[in-house]
């Protein structure tokens, strides 16, 4: 099973492995809002504004996946591939982009 502790860890290694710590933040009863505002803050600071809309998009989808984690609803690692796959996406297409720019 993967709790919320682990998607959060997973959630912030994708975008930001240097502040891992911050995992923590994520790790709330708001997690699909909190998510959210650290992945823009990220973008805003990368200068990746492009992203905004997309991760918005991301986690109205996701709204009631996050609420399964919050209520420590049983979560298996396919349902978690699958909602991690939007993430990913976005790490590739803004993230590494930018990486092999620099």
């Amino acid at each position: 099973m993967i709790d919320q502790e682990q998607a959060a860890r997973t959630l912030i290694n994708l975008i930001d492995v240097v502040h891992q710590e911050n995992w923590i933040l994520l790790n709330k009863e708001d997690m699909a809002s909190k998510t959210e505002e650290y992945y823009i803050n990220f973008f805003k600071e990368h200068h990746l504004e492009e992203a905004i809309d997309e991760i918005k998009a991301v986690t109205e989808k996701n709204k009631s996946f996050f609420q399964r984690f919050v209520n420590h609803e049983e979560v298996d690692a396919k349902e978690m591939r699958d909602f991690m796959e939007p993430y990913r996406f976005i790490k590739s297409k803004y993230i590494l982009k930018k990486s092999s720019k620099s």
